[in-house]
């Protein structure tokens, strides 16, 4: 019989919707723009806005996958912070929301996801 899980947010939320943020490892986030202060991806500015999403209650956090930008005039997504990394790190300075992270399965060996699967799930229980 598994055990309950009495912590993960997106199962013991009362919020009828859950909500979480994404795409905070990657510059311009989720904004294809040119416009003066699209989000730059600093790993101080990355952990503010992280802790602030889980103060203010979202119940999950979401990297994306990316190796490097799309070009063009924006150059979409040109800088990433790479996802287990920054889950882990993310999930040593918050509380409340679900961590999760992201993985291109044809490069990566299923020991290793679960090695740093086990590693970020240490900073989850500390």
């Amino acid at each position: 019989m598994a055990a309950e899980n009495t912590t993960n947010p997106l199962i013991t939320s009362a919020n009828r919707m859950k909500l979480g943020a994404m795409a905070m490892n990657c510059s311009h986030g989720s904004t294809i723009t040119t416009a003066e202060g699209a989000w730059e991806m600093t790993w101080p500015d990355t952990l503010e806005v992280c802790r602030m999403a889980d103060r203010a209650g979202l119940e999950a956090l979401l990297p994306v996958g990316r190796w490097k930008g799309y070009g063009g005039k924006t150059n979409f997504n040109n800088r990433t912070f790479e996802c287990f990394t920054w889950a882990a790190g993310v999930a040593a300075v918050t509380e409340h929301a679900c961590i999760f992270s992201t993985s291109h399965v044809p490069t990566t060996h299923p020991a290793i996801v679960a090695k740093q699967t086990a590693l970020i799930q240490g900073f989850v229980t500390k």
